[in-house]
């Protein structure tokens, strides 16, 4: 892991002693779109899916309306988009919590559920990450790429969806 691999063994020994262990059914929902990022989280068990609702595409602190729908698109757009799948060793909410570091606030960009085997996830307070993170400008220049890759790759899923309404991704 290249966020990871530079660190000492008393950095290491702080992370494991800050991360907290969660267990999830099947298709449990672990945080809502919309609602407070409270957490970093890291896939250890499973899978993790993320998905967003039709019509608004939320990306940062900036919304914009996505194109007029036809009447098949309409009926879809109630429906989800799987924007990602994530395994072990995954990290989720990340962009979330690079905007919560930078301004101070993030509200989630999708709902979190487990997959279909549940999950287990371990979980990283906003206090912790930028103790373990964000105080460190190698490992913040990677996460913010990160954020940056994971908020190309939504809106390509989002904008291939609403292009091909008739196709489930």
């Amino acid at each position: 892991n290249p966020i990871t691999s530079a660190w000492d063994n008393r950095k290491v020994s702080k992370a494991s002693n800050a991360l907290k262990q969660v267990d999830l059914e099947p298709f449990q929902t672990y945080q809502e779109e919309g609602s407070c990022c409270k957490e970093l989280f890291i896939v250890y068990h499973g899978e993790m899916h993320l998905k967003k609702r039709g019509g608004v595409q939320h990306l940062g602190t900036k919304e914009l309306s996505t194109k007029p729908f036809s009447i098949q698109q309409r009926a879809n757009s109630q429906t989800s988009t799987t924007l990602a799948i994530l395994g072990p060793s995954h990290l989720g909410s990340i962009v979330e919590m690079v905007e919560l570091h930078e301004t101070g606030s993030a509200t989630l960009r999708s709902t979190i559920v487990a997959g279909v085997s549940g999950a287990t996830i371990l979980t990283l307070s906003p206090y912790m990450a930028n103790i373990l993170l964000f105080s460190n400008e190698r490992e913040l220049q990677i996460l913010r790429a990160l954020r940056h890759r994971r908020i190309l790759w939504d809106t390509m899923r989002l904008d291939h969806k609403h292009r091909h309404a008739d196709i489930s991704i």
